[in-house]
């Protein structure tokens, strides 16, 4: 069962985004945009952010469908992230249940394990979009979350924030500006879900000819 935050989305483009994009200088051993613990994550090919998408809709469709409640949903994705999947508990998934979703995970090195699962083909998709993202959370539920919804905080020129604007909106994800950071637009959803589902969108709007651009051409 997906968490879902009432969160009200509004899919236009905020009025005073900036369109900044980031040059190779300003990105550091920790990306860009002061974020802490985080990276830049860039050339990546549709190809590889379709396998990416393939990847993680398997392990959150099986989880959506073992977990009895979100806050089971949550703690079966934070151990699946620890890598310890001995330490599922029996109440949480059978025997049967963890030798399945065992099946179905990948390496401990793959992009899928080192980001916030429900997010992580999102990333990667507005990076082989051609935007530039800085960071993106998951939105925990109960306790520790830095973001109370799913969150991807992405820099974009013009061109391309209107080109993945209609997907946002179609997608029921929303919109919005950080007051801290100014720069970048954050593209947010009431839940995992509504993100799965603009990756998707993306990589079918790369596959129609979206232009994509890398900060080593800038």
């Amino acid at each position: 069962m997906i968490p879902v935050a009432r969160v009200k989305m509004d899919a236009n483009i905020p009025p005073h985004a900036t369109f900044w994009i980031p040059s190779l200088e300003d990105i550091g051993e920790e990306g860009f945009g002061f974020f802490h613990d985080t990276w830049a994550i860039t050339d990546v090919t549709l190809d590889e952010a379709r396998g990416i998408l393939e990847e993680e809709e398997r392990i959150i469709a099986f989880v959506d469908d073992v977990a009895t409640s979100p806050d089971i949903f949550e703690k079966i994705l934070k151990i699946i992230e620890s890598g310890e999947m001995t330490e599922m508990p029996p109440d949480l998934l059978s025997a049967e249940q963890c030798s399945n979703l065992e099946e179905i995970l990948i390496g401990e090195d793959s992009p899928i394990r080192q980001l916030d699962l429900g997010v992580v083909s999102s990333v990667y998709s507005f990076s082989a979009a051609g935007c530039f993202p800085a960071a993106s959370c998951r939105g925990h539920g109960s306790g520790y979350s830095w973001a109370s919804n799913p969150v991807v905080y992405i820099a974009a020129d013009r061109p391309h924030a209107e080109a993945i604007q209609p997907l946002v909106a179609e997608s029921g994800c929303g919109l919005a500006l950080d007051e801290v950071r100014p720069d970048l637009i954050v593209v947010q959803a009431p839940s995992i879900r509504e993100m799965l589902t603009l990756s998707s969108m993306l990589i079918h709007r790369i596959d129609d000819g979206l232009p994509t651009m890398q900060p080593t051409q800038l």
